[in-house]
C-alpha cells in the first residue's frame, strides 16, 4: 500500500479507509508488485471494518499508485483523486455509499 485514506466517507458517522497501492520501481529478479486495484474498508461500530466489493463501489484503481487525497468543490460534492505514476491522474465522485469513476 502506497496511500491510505481514513475519512468518513460514506458519512455514516464512523471513519473508513480507502487503500491503494502496487510498486513499479522493485529489481529486476523481484518484477512488479501489481496485484492491487485498491481497496474500500467501511467503517462501523466498534472500530470494524467491513470489505465492500468493488463491483458496489466502483472504485477500481489499477496502477502504481503513489498518493490519493479527498477534495470538496463548491457545489458540496467531493471527488477522491489518485496520483498513479507515470500516468493520469484518476478522480472518484463520492456518492453517498459508492465511489463513481
Amino acid at each position: 500500500m502506497n496511500a491510505i485514506l481514513c475519512a468518513d466517507i460514506d458519512k455514516d458517522g464512523y471513519k473508513d479507509l480507502l487503500l491503494a497501492g502496487n510498486d513499479y520501481q522493485t529489481d529486476v529478479f523481484t518484477g512488479r508488485y501489481d496485484a492491487s486495484y485498491g481497496c474500500f474498508l467501511r467503517g462501523g461500530p466498534n472500530k470494524a471494518f467491513t470489505v465492500m466489493p468493488s463491483a458496489k463501489t466502483g472504485f477500481i484503481l489499477k496502477g502504481d499508485v503513489k498518493d490519493m487525497t479527498i477534495i470538496s468543490l463548491r457545489n458540496k460534492e467531493r471527488l477522491i483523486l489518485a496520483a498513479v505514476n507515470d500516468d493520469s491522474l484518476r478522480t472518484f465522485k463520492i456518492n453517498d455509499q459508492s465511489l463513481k469513476n
